[in-house]
């Protein structure tokens, strides 16, 4: 009996959408479809007018927001062209390119408030100076502390066991 109910339900849902078919419509009904979707999307929208009352209350009651946000942008952008100005500074000074950042952290934290970046750097330099230029200690030993050898001389040490 079950069975039957289904079957029935099946066979009349498959005659509707037969009925059914496809439908073509008019330019004026698919305009006023669109018109009927939209004003349900803005339904909850503001308007113009509200948006631009609503920001003239906002301007009032806080005038100095557009400001601090104004500082806060020029003051990042003027640390990051003075990061950029110490940085162009150390690769003048023959720093590698790989350890820029480094020696530049490394000196702004040796910095007081009457030494600039220059004169820090100078003196940082004369302190980790060696012949080969300028030096960087990690704090990392390797081979516990031993000499490690160059490529120049890890090539030598091969072709001389090769010939043995």
């Amino acid at each position: 009996m079950a069975d039957e109910r289904i079957e029935n339900q099946v066979d009349e849902t498959e005659d509707e959408h037969e009925e059914e078919g496809e439908r073509t419509f008019t330019q004026a009904e698919v305009d006023a479809l669109i018109e009927k979707r939209l004003s349900r999307a803005k339904k909850g929208m503001p308007s113009d007018d509200e948006l631009n009352e609503f920001r003239e209350w906002k301007a009032k009651k806080d005038p100095d927001a557009a400001k601090k946000t104004t500082q806060a942008e020029l003051d990042d952008a003027l640390a990051e062209m003075e990061m950029t100005r110490r940085e162009n500074w150390l690769l003048r000074k023959g720093v590698d390119p790989d350890d820029v950042d480094y020696y530049a952290y490394r000196i702004s934290k040796t910095m007081d408030g009457d030494t600039d970046f220059e004169d820090a750097a100078e003196e940082f330099f004369k302190k980790h100076k060696t012949k080969a230029g300028v030096r960087m200690d990690t704090g990392a030993r390797l081979n516990s502390g031993a000499k490690s050898k160059s490529v120049n001389d890890t090539m030598n040490d091969l072709i001389r066991n090769a010939r043995k």
